[in-house]
């Protein structure tokens, strides 16, 4: 059964087989695991709804971010933010990366100006104990470190999926490299 270490702080890439429209060429960072039930968030499904116009459509109040909101997944869920800002965080994912739902904290995120720095999401993706492990022996799922590059991008419309994707296969490579360098004679000739 999977628990906070074996999945938060680091990122799922999508595999190219993974069809299911609500995932494909998706990066998730895992937010918490409990009782073997995984929750993360989406990290590249931009919408075009600002953070402006979805805290005023479901808090009633006005603020000041014109940044524009992911969808997180497929479940709903409440607004919730990915940022720098520890002071703000409900909860630290990475290095850096901290995570928060609680409204004293998204009041004060909301009305922060920083571009780069904060990311907000509507909605979630989860699954059943077991599910996600599964997926991932099945090959639908890539674990990798988590880059903050994942979340805060300069451009949130690149390709970032395909530059995680590569990343991931890099480090795979240099690992393989690694194993058979240790295990190849130098002269082959002696096998």
């Amino acid at each position: 059964m999977a628990d906070e270490n074996d999945f938060v702080g680091q990122v799922l890439i999508s595999s190219p087989q993974l069809t299911d429209s609500s995932f494909q060429q998706t990066l998730i960072l895992p937010i918490s695991v409990s009782g073997g039930k995984v929750m993360g968030v989406v990290l590249n499904r931009l919408t075009t709804m600002t953070i402006k116009e979805a805290w005023q459509e479901s808090v009633g109040q006005e603020c000041l971010s014109e940044e524009l909101l992911y969808v997180g997944g497929p479940i709903s869920g409440p607004i919730m933010a990915l940022h720098t800002f520890e002071m703000w965080g409900d909860k630290k994912i990475a290095e850096g990366v901290y995570f928060s739902t609680e409204a004293p904290n998204l009041i004060t995120l909301v009305n922060v100006v920083n571009e780069g720095s904060i990311c907000f999401y509507i909605g979630y993706a989860g699954w059943e104990p077991g599910q996600l492990e599964r997926e991932m022996l099945a090959g639908f799922w890539f674990q990798s470190i988590c880059d903050r590059k994942y979340i805060f991008r300069d451009s949130p419309d690149d390709n970032i999926w395909k530059i995680a994707l590569n990343e991931h296969g890099n480090r795979l490579m240099q690992r393989v490299c690694k194993i058979k360098s240790k295990h190849v004679p130098e002269d082959i000739s002696s096998n």
